[in-house]
């Protein structure tokens, strides 16, 4: 049963509960699993996190190192058979696995709780930048070992035109290209956390003067006449901000043995050509940029283009058609 024992003073009183029972209370402190995850963009602010514990005695500190609390609030129940709630006040300090510590002499308890401060980015030195190249699809861990911002489960609000993105059963992300370009991804895990990452696909978009797209080993089709015609194919270009001043570099050459096309000027993104002769002829496009010791960058688009003849309304008439 419960006894109580009382001391007096000539001024004061004190009492304490004394337990007698057939089991054994345990210390009890459990906090709110769904408030223990934070993300790094909440550093330096103070979050409250509730708890309930059977601890009369209980105290609370932080590791200093990620975490520190400031406060805590709480009715304790001298019965340790009783669950009561509080909360407790902390600041995030710093990305990593954090600690708050419970102490109670009465249960000699002394452990702790883990709390994470997530960083959710795949790359230090990028930031919220993922990357592949026009030629190759990759797979990326959108977010690094520290803390516990849950498994990825959703990807949105990416352009499907440039990129697809999808993510496997690890929780990476699959990135699957179409065309060289920039857009952005949403990543929601499933303790609830949303982080936009930014996505550069690099490598060149060829259009014909109608502004198609011209796929890779894709063909423009162009009637030849007597006359001289300038046309001209746009390169669009997306490159690595770091190489993004060699812009202009591109090797842009014809592959051409029977004189069809003839080069002209390069002019705001503008390839210009001049059709010389029926036939069929190619417009490479290539560029080999190396942006740092380590990391080359190669690439190379080809455009069939195939020049056919125009017949005559007088040829047409000689021959009776």
């Amino acid at each position: 049963g419960t006894a109580v024992i009382t001391a007096y003073s000539k001024s004061y009183v004190g009492r304490c509960t004394v337990l007698v029972g057939k089991e054994t209370v345990d210390a009890k402190f459990e906090l709110n699993q769904s408030e223990l995850n934070f993300s790094q963009d909440e550093v330096g602010q103070q979050k409250t996190i509730h708890f309930s514990t059977n601890i009369p005695d209980l105290k609370l500190k932080g590791d200093d190192e990620v975490i520190r609390v400031e406060h805590f609030e709480y009715q304790p129940d001298i019965d340790a058979r009783k669950m009561v709630t509080g909360s407790v006040t902390i600041t995030l300090l710093e990305i990593g696995d954090g600690k708050i510590k419970y102490e109670s002499r009465r249960f000699r308890a002394d452990t702790s709780v883990k709390v994470s401060v997530s960083e959710l980015c795949a790359d230090r030195d990028k930031g919220l930048e993922f990357s592949c190249r026009l030629d190759d699809g990759v797979k990326i861990k959108p977010f690094t070992e520290f803390g516990t911002p849950g498994t990825p489960v959703s990807a949105s609000g990416f352009d499907s035109s440039i990129v697809d993105c999808s993510l496997d059963k690890y929780g990476d992300l699959c990135l699957t290209p179409h065309k060289a370009g920039k857009t952005n991804v949403t990543i929601q895990t499933s303790t609830g956390y949303t982080r936009t990452f930014s996505i550069m696909v690099y490598g060149v978009n060829i259009y014909d003067e109608e502004g198609n797209l011209i796929e890779d080993e894709g063909t423009i089709t162009k009637e030849y006449t007597e006359e001289e015609r300038k046309e001209f194919i746009t390169v669009e270009s997306f490159l690595p901000e770091s190489v993004a001043s060699q812009a202009e570099r591109f090797k842009i050459y014809s592959q051409d043995y029977k004189g069809v096309i003839e080069l002209g000027e390069y002019v705001d993104g503008k390839q210009y050509y001049i059709v010389k002769n029926k036939g069929n002829a190619n417009i490479i496009v290539r560029c080999e940029l190396s942006y740092s010791k380590d990391y080359r960058y190669d690439y190379e688009k080809t455009v069939n283009i195939e020049i056919k003849e125009t017949i005559s309304d007088e040829v047409l008439e000689q021959e009776g058609e």
